[in-house]
């Protein structure tokens, strides 16, 4: 629970930063190319042990669904300057949250692991 407060504050004190929905094998591979980068970043999951790895490899996390808003907004989603990506069986699409995070609609990504932008 105090690990868990530590690391909400400080997904609160970041910005210009991208969210990756979902925790799997292609967030683990994006999470390691935007840390190779220096780019900072949120992971968003709902599984414990998907979680626990997250933190073990020193990232901050939320704790939820990628497909609900209060989610995003707590992963600063207002705040981010690069659109979340993940993929679960359970999300068809890659979404993206427009600049106020209000809003939320599938976009199409040519974002290939191991590849700089």
């Amino acid at each position: 629970m105090i690990g868990e407060l530590k690391k909400s504050r400080q997904v609160e004190g970041i910005s210009q930063h991208a969210i990756i929905c979902g925790y799997g094998r292609i967030g683990q591979i994006l999470a390691q190319d935007l840390a190779t980068y220096g780019f900072p970043f949120v992971v968003v999951d709902m599984q414990d042990e998907r979680l626990a790895m997250a933190e073990a490899s020193g990232y901050l996390f939320v704790k939820g669904s990628a497909t609900e808003e209060e989610t995003l907004i707590r992963a600063g989603a207002e705040r981010a300057a690069s659109p979340g990506y993940g993929f679960s069986p359970k999300i068809p699409s890659t979404f993206s949250s427009h600049i106020d995070g209000s809003e939320f609609e599938p976009q199409s990504s040519d974002y290939r692991p191991g590849r700089a932008a």
